[in-house]
């Protein structure tokens, strides 16, 4: 597997090869995959176009993305980013403090 991970902001998509055992299928939103919410701006990071071509796992509070065609991770702040065919684990994004480790805000 040679495809780089993705990044948008607080959201970041590492290659993966397989979906690990166990995993349960998130239901999503009608009209859009969000991947994640700011919780500063309230904006989120979705995919709104060929919502049919992804679909959300979760083991624990683990998630990962499996898209079957290439789409768009959109946000209001942050450029498109481009997501080509793959499983792709959603590691939770934190923030190094001398005081402490805290989960990233967008």
């Amino acid at each position: 597997m040679n495809k780089a991970p993705i990044r948008q902001g607080d959201v970041s998509l590492v290659p993966v090869l397989k979906i690990p055992s166990g995993a349960v299928e998130i239901k999503t939103e009608d009209k859009r995959v969000v991947l994640a919410y700011g919780e500063v701006t309230g904006h989120a990071h979705a995919i709104y176009e060929d919502i049919d071509k992804v679909k959300v796992w979760a083991v624990g509070k683990v998630k990962y993305l499996e898209v079957m065609a290439t789409v768009m991770l959109k946000h209001e702040e942050h450029t498109h980013a481009k997501i080509e065919p793959g499983i792709y684990k959603l590691p939770i994004q934190v923030a190094y403090e001398p005081q402490e480790l805290h989960r990233v805000a967008d």
